[in-house]
């Protein structure tokens, strides 16, 4: 900040100092130093008395103080300043700043005899540890060593290698009370090794010795400084892993000799960097996750082996560090049957290595998981080559884990059921695959159960399988029907979740398969609660003094992108699935709630004339993906029969459709735009508004949207709808005056 003069005095003071300085940089640190004096006070502005006090302990702007001092060039003087500022953040007032700093020529305590002792080595970079925050020696050093340090920084003349680092470690190494005089051997004995090591190993080096103190106790410097020579040496890897390494080695309790001796074998092999890296990466997996309690030098052999058997493969060695401790199966065993599983299984085998841990985990000796790998990559070759990683994933999320009694078969015979599921959200696939096989479900009911769900379900799609046989020649091939997705992952979903809290299979089933009668394709639509008072309601269509609501809802529906109604998106929202609290607040508020699917013209007229058949509707609600001119029921747009359009009006009457709704009665569109054009225009409300003179009011869309809330008047009845646009985009037929 800018200094703040108190008096015409204190200003000659403060231009007469400054004018001495050789260079911007200086000027800037001495500037510190006058606001740091006047703000000492509490005092912003700087008097004649703290002016003179900075001018005359400010020598080190002379030359030749900075010649006596060991001060040679401006960052040095730089460093000095910093210095300054740390020990006013630390709590020296400026006055004992100044003061010390007028009196370098002080005895060097432990801290600065060990940075003297490195002054003669080549270490640097580019004088930024000059820079070095002295906060973080307060811990060790009381304020007299502080001002040491800076006394041996302002003296050090290093040019080459990592200063940071070596300080860092200087600071740990004093911390674990190892003895200066030693600090300073080991750091003369690293660099006389390592002279011609590049610099940035020189520094990881030395950067290891920061977690030194967090060994054993015992451990010995010289021990651990041997290893890391030892990696600089012979190591190409440049990345910080095998120091890590040499650490883990050491908490592990494993001798220098051991260390040493891996350091060398893995050296050897002449690896290429990356793939040195990756082995060292398998042993800081292995020993930091692994309880097994297998050698060091067993590790190193098998990894070795992993290497020259099967190619290097990360994770190989990932899958190495979750051999489990007791399982009866030897780390060699276990090692060779992960080599197994890439050959075997092709492309990317993770799925497979998990699989080969589970095995391991359930006891199978090495030869029942190869024979197990075989039989399922060959399986997996006739069923669904394309898909091996899937499959490989379900096999390891439940093989032999709570079922020891499956076979490959079984577990094949289930993911084929929900081989569409898997691919379309793996998530719930296989996590209620899995859950139904973890209750005792059996291989034959979860087949039944899919086919309640497939048949539940409306059709989305045809899917074809190519069969192969062993050597990959295609044999024949089979179409088959599959459902809307969505529809078959919520019911999952929720089948996995009753059968987990007790409920029987037998009963589920039973209740899908009264939806099926009900032509209810889309239960989903609505949650458990409120299915069950739909289903109830259709069962008994009896008047009981409620208020009838008739909701016809479509059998086809698409995901649209919930920022863009009417626009179709892979990724979306299915438009009729997120309307749950319009049926519960129909039902709370005293409607007796009708509700059915029509996928054509014709269950569209049979829904309204069974809905309405103990008495006439109050509400009448229509869904369906709408334009200016149709509703959209079955999944053919073009097919007349599927679309409720301009041109029914005739089947409308014959149907009966006007004698369903009640006088006063609602009718709600949740179609887009079948009000587009309002009163003048040939759209959908208009129709309804012709078939259903009686109403009180007809509501539909000018343009794409959906239903947000129903809206109610004090007695609890629907008079309208709040779309997600605005009320000028809606269109609300009114009874034609008579």
């Amino acid at each position: 900040m800018p200094i703040t003069l108190d008096g015409q005095r204190a200003a000659k003071i403060y231009v007469r100092t400054a004018s001495k300085t050789d260079s911007a940089e200086t000027k800037q640190s001495v500037d510190k130093i006058f606001d740091s004096m006047a703000a000492s006070d509490g005092n912003p502005k700087l008097s004649a008395q703290e002016a003179h006090a900075v001018e005359k302990a400010l020598t080190l702007v002379d030359q030749s103080s900075r010649e006596r001092l060991g001060i040679y060039d401006a960052p040095e003087a730089e460093a000095i300043s910093a210095g300054i500022d740390a020990m006013l953040a630390e709590g020296f007032s400026p006055n004992e700043a100044v003061r010390l700093i007028n009196s370098l020529a002080v005895d060097p305590n432990n801290l600065s005899r060990v940075l003297l002792g490195l002054g003669g080595l080549d270490f640097s970079d580019n004088k930024s540890f000059l820079l070095l925050p002295l906060s973080c020696l307060v811990e060790h050093l009381d304020k007299r060593e502080i001002f040491s340090f800076l006394c041996a920084i302002a003296k050090l003349n290093a040019e080459d290698g990592g200063g940071t680092a070596v300080y860092a470690a200087v600071r740990e190494l004093l911390s674990a009370q190892i003895d200066p005089d030693k600090i300073i051997n080991l750091c003369q004995r690293i660099f006389e090794s390592t002279r011609d090591v590049p610099a940035d190993k020189k520094y990881k080096l030395f950067n290891s010795f920061v977690r030194f103190s967090h060994l054993p106790a015992g451990t010995s410097i010289d021990d651990y400084t041997d290893c890391l020579i030892e990696v600089a040496i012979l190591i190409k890897s440049n990345t910080n892993i095998p120091y890590i390494f040499v650490e883990y080695a050491m908490e592990k309790g494993c001798s220098k000799s051991e260390i040493l001796r891996a350091l060398k074998q893995i050296a050897s092999l002449g690896l290429p960097q990356n793939d040195e890296e990756a082995v060292f990466r398998g042993l800081v997996d292995f020993y930091f996750n692994s309880k097994s309690g297998v050698s060091l030098a067993n590790i190193v052999n098998n990894i070795i082996k992993i290497y020259q058997t099967a190619g290097l493969n990360d994770h190989i060695l990932l899958a190495l560090s979750c051999f489990p401790a007791g399982t009866g199966m030897s780390l060699d065993d276990y090692t060779d049957c992960l080599i197994q599983a890439p050959g075997i299984t092709g492309s990317d085998p993770w799925y497979a290595y998990e699989f080969v841990a589970h095995l391991n985990e359930a006891g199978f000796t090495k030869n029942q998981i190869i024979q197990d790998l075989k039989e399922t990559s060959q399986v997996i070759n006739i069923l669904y080559s394309a898909e091996k990683d899937e499959i490989w994933q379900f096999m390891s999320s439940i093989k032999f884990k709570n079922n020891p009694g499956l076979t490959v078969d079984d577990c094949l015979s289930v993911y084929s059921q929900f081989y569409w599921v898997a691919r379309y959200n793996q998530r719930f696939g296989f996590w209620a695959s899995s859950k139904l096989l973890n209750a005792g479900i059996s291989v034959k009911e979860i087949e039944d159960i899919w086919g309640a769900i497939r048949s539940l379900s409306p059709v989305q799609g045809t899917l074809t399988a190519t069969i192969s046989d062993a050597s990959g020649r295609v044999t024949s091939t089979e179409t088959s029907t599959y459902p809307v997705i969505a529809v078959s992952i919520d019911l999952l979903s929720e089948l996995a979740n009753r059968i987990e809290q007790g409920e029987t299979l037998a009963s589920i089933k039973s209740e899908y398969e009264l939806l099926k009668m009900l032509s209810i394709s889309w239960p989903n639509r609505f949650s458990r609660e409120v299915r069950s008072e739909l289903v109830q309601n259709r069962q008994n269509n009896q008047a009981d003094g409620r208020p009838l609501a008739i909701l016809i809802y479509p059998k086809h529906d698409f995901p649209q992108d919930p920022q863009k109604p009417g626009e179709y998106t892979s990724g979306g929202v299915y438009a009729f699935t997120r309307e749950n609290d319009i049926f519960q607040d129909l039902i709370q508020r005293g409607y007796r709630v009708m509700y059915y699917e029509a996928g054509n013209e014709a269950e569209f007229y049979a829904s309204l004339r069974d809905g309405s058949r103990a008495q006439r509707a109050s509400l009448l609600i229509v869904a369906g993906h709408g334009t200016i001119d149709s509703v959209q029921l079955g999944n053919d747009y073009f097919n007349e029969e599927q679309v409720l359009d301009l041109s029914d009006t005739v089947e409308l009457r014959r149907n009966k459709v006007p004698d369903t709704l009640a006088a006063g009665g609602a009718v709600l569109l949740f179609s887009c735009s079948t009000g587009e054009g309002k009163e003048s225009g040939q759209n959908i409300a208009n129709l309804l508004r012709k078939i259903f003179p009686q109403a009180a009011s007809i509501a539909a869309p000018t343009v794409p949207t959906h239903p947000e809330e129903l809206i109610f008047n004090e007695q609890g009845r629907v008079t309208g709808v709040k779309y997600s646009v605005g009320p000028d985009q809606v269109y609300e037929s009114l009874p034609i005056p008579r």
